[in-house]
């Protein structure tokens, strides 16, 4: 806990901002630019000295169009941290029911949506673009908790203990026609409101108010962080340059198609047979017999046949003599940009993106692709190595928040005490679903033992069903029930006879029939009394075939 007179001693060493905030702010905008769009153009785009000139480079700016395609792309594969399957959760008992309250601000944590639902939206969005930002807890007495985020440019100082705050300043908000101002500053026990006068700092008793969390209800949002700074660093740190680099490509290309994407058009002149091509024609009078010269009635004065801007075309001269190339039948045609500059501008962006997202996930070889046009990965291991950092992360931040809610809502808890702890799944399905069918398959068909069989026909259902897990964990539930589940009833019948293949084909027929909700021992015993009361059908035998597939 600071007392009053540190605090205001802190205010007074803190009036500019450190330069290590102004640094952060400075990277948060840069970051913005290049993973969100916002300010794009004024960010990145910049006039390259000495080879394009100051119209061309505003052509640029204007035209240009943000790369937050390619960050989402290459970044996109995160959000299976929030979709693996094997998470858990250690609840310990409370006396009366006392968990409750944190169960059910858990599962509503902001706007209707869950704490891990928040996360999954916000956490890795956010250190993205403002590592050195901050995700905080308020709330209003005993009533309502809520996260919020800070952002950099509302910092003036704190000081890190890891990811957590040992105390944090916010920029001061002014008081309407005076010099005066506020500022906010909150320790492990405090939120403090101070009323800064320029010659005094005052602390504002009936704004300054004991917190129940017991630490700084805030933590930065990256745990990452530039040896010998305060600096925290983006997840896309690593790759920063090649996508300024993107950026200063792709914006060359747009203005390569404004300035070369338009097919030029060129065609013989061809004289207006009126006026010759002089654009005036001469009327006599008749009573006077006077020629007035007037504007061709048929070329409208321009001398020559057709009506198109000539902005748009070029106009060649009809050949005069026998020595001039002949004009039939090319009357006209078109003059092609230079498609090998404009084609070899989107291979180099295609393989920045490539080389990109190889640094990104520690990949030596990115994609290998395949006749099916859906690409599998050669190393999966640097990709799984990659998720667990993230994993890691996002377990860190949810728990964090766990208990900051759990102090505020169970009273009678040691501040410091876990009362609950969620241990993230790991079971990332990296994979497309075609690649993990072809794969067990060829694993079927190869007799692969029954352990990796399992590991592949589990990664397949959790692929198709990961957004619907109800139906994900009855898939499961049906996968381990099914009797000979790697083999077909033809090749169960070669291997164990007809009873066992009949038990195999009538599985489905209980499955449609069954309760779903019972666990899976009470389901195990009735599908043998299924079994048993068709036992009949099992007399006849099935055909004899040498088929070994699925």
């Amino acid at each position: 806990m600071y007392r009053d007179d540190e605090i205001i001693e802190l205010i007074k060493a803190n009036q500019q901002a450190p330069k290590w905030v102004c640094d952060a702010r400075d990277n948060h905008r840069k970051l913005n630019a290049l993973v969100t769009g916002k300010e794009f153009s004024k960010e990145l785009i910049q006039e390259i000295e000495k080879i394009e000139n100051l119209d061309r480079q505003k052509a640029r700016k204007k035209y240009s169009k943000d790369i937050r395609a390619v960050s989402e792309r290459i970044t996109k594969r995160r959000s299976l941290v929030f979709q693996a399957d094997g998470s858990s959760d250690l609840i310990k008992d409370l006396p009366n029911k006392a968990h409750e309250p944190l169960e059910k601000l858990i599962k509503n944590f902001k706007g209707k949506k869950s704490l891990l639902a928040y996360l999954q939206e916000y956490l890795f969005q956010l250190m993205d673009v403002d590592p050195n930002g901050v995700m905080l807890c308020e709330y209003v007495g005993a009533e309502k908790i809520y996260p919020t985020y800070k952002s950099i440019n509302d910092i003036r100082c704190y000081q890190a203990d890891g990811q957590k705050l040992d105390w944090i300043l916010f920029e001061p908000t002014h008081i309407n026609n005076s010099n005066y101002k506020k500022w906010r500053f909150i320790d492990d026990t405090r939120d403090v409101v101070i009323l800064d006068t320029g010659q005094t700092q005052i602390v504002m008793p009936n704004e300054t108010f004991d917190h129940p969390f017991g630490e700084v209800p805030g933590m930065i949002i990256s745990p990452f962080i530039e040896v010998g700074t305060e600096i925290r660093l983006s997840t896309v740190n690593s790759i920063i340059p090649d996508l300024e680099e993107y950026a200063r490509d792709k914006s060359i290309l747009t203005l390569y198609k404004f300035l070369h994407g338009f097919p030029i058009t060129w065609r013989y002149k061809q004289d207006c047979m009126s006026c010759n091509g002089s654009g005036k024609t001469n009327i006599p009078n008749s009573k006077t017999g006077e020629a007035t010269v007037k504007t061709c009635s048929i070329c409208d004065g321009q001398g020559r046949i057709g009506k198109n801007d000539v902005t748009d075309v070029i106009e060649i001269p009809l050949p005069r003599s026998s020595d001039d190339v002949n004009v039939a039948p090319n009357l006209a045609g078109f003059v092609q940009p230079d498609l090998e500059t404009w084609t070899q501008y989107e291979k180099t962006l295609r393989d920045s993106e490539e080389r990109m997202e190889a640094t990104y996930w520690g990949l030596d070889m990115m994609v290998g692709r395949n006749e099916t046009a859906t690409g599998k990965f050669i190393d999966q291991g640097p990709i799984i190595n990659e998720m667990d950092k993230y994993a890691d992360i996002a377990e860190h931040a949810y728990n964090f928040f766990v208990n900051l809610v759990a102090n505020w809502s169970i009273p009678v808890k040691e501040k410091n005490q876990q009362v609950w702890y969620r241990m993230f799944g790991r079971r990332f399905i990296i994979e497309p679903l075609d690649s993990l069918l072809r794969k067990y398959q060829e694993g079927v068909n190869a007799g692969l033992n029954n352990t990796i069989l399992d590991n592949l026909l589990y990664q397949i259902i959790s692929s198709q069903y990961s957004t619907n897990i109800p139906l994900l964990r009855m898939e499961q539930k049906k996968s381990r029930l099914e009797p000979y589940v790697h083999l077909s009833p033809a090749v169960t019948n070669n291997l164990f006879g007809p009873q066992e293949a009949y038990k195999k084909v009538l599985f489905q027929q209980f499955w449609e029939e069954c309760d779903k909700s019972k666990d899976e021992k009470a389901l195990k015993i009735e599908m043998d009394k299924f079994f048993t009361k068709n036992k009949g059908k099992f007399e006849a035998p099935l055909p004899k075939t040498v088929n070994t597939k699925i």
